[in-house]
Parts: C-alpha cells; sequence; structure tokens
C-alpha cells in the first residue's frame, strides 16, 4: 500500500500547546480504505475541512477514531503516513 504525506498543521495555544489539525479528507481516505465506508459518509458530513484532534476528539470518538492513534502512528495513523 502507498502512504502519501498527510498535511498536518500544527497551531499554537492560549497555553503555550500545539493542536495537531488533519485535512478531513485524508481521514475519509483512511477510513474507506479500512472498509468503513459508512463512517467515512459521516465523517464527511460531521467533520470540518480542518480537523483539531483535540477540539474534535469527540466527533473523532463517534467514528471510532483516537486522536492519540492518529498521531501516534498507529493502525489509521500509519494510513494517514503519521
Amino acid at each position: 500500500m502507498v502512504t502519501e504525506d498527510v498535511p498536518v498543521t500544527r497551531k499554537s495555544t492560549k497555553k503555550g500547546t500545539h493542536d495537531m489539525q488533519i485535512d478531513k479528507s485524508q481521514i475519509i481516505d483512511a477510513l474507506k480504505s479500512k472498509g468503513d465506508s459508512d463512517k467515512a459518509d459521516q465523517a464527511d458530513k460531521e467533520l470540518p475541512d480542518k480537523v483539531d484532534t483535540d477540539e474534535h476528539a469527540d466527533k473523532l470518538g463517534k467514528l471510532g477514531i483516537n486522536p492519540g492513534e492518529l498521531l501516534g502512528g498507529g493502525e489509521l495513523g500509519g494510513k494517514l503516513g503519521l
């Protein structure tokens, strides 16, 4: 399987930490590659174009996506190239 680099944006927060933002299309593609077409459709409807892993953690959780896995290179993170 070929994995492309995923554009990930970091933004500074008031606390000096950095939130991670991932393109919604990359999450949708990763869900589809896992065979989760229904969740991919749901993600397309519910997530903004830039998904903030902290701000949208609840929505990601409802889709069965662990934000830590996205950033930590777990199965889905590997599909996203993280």
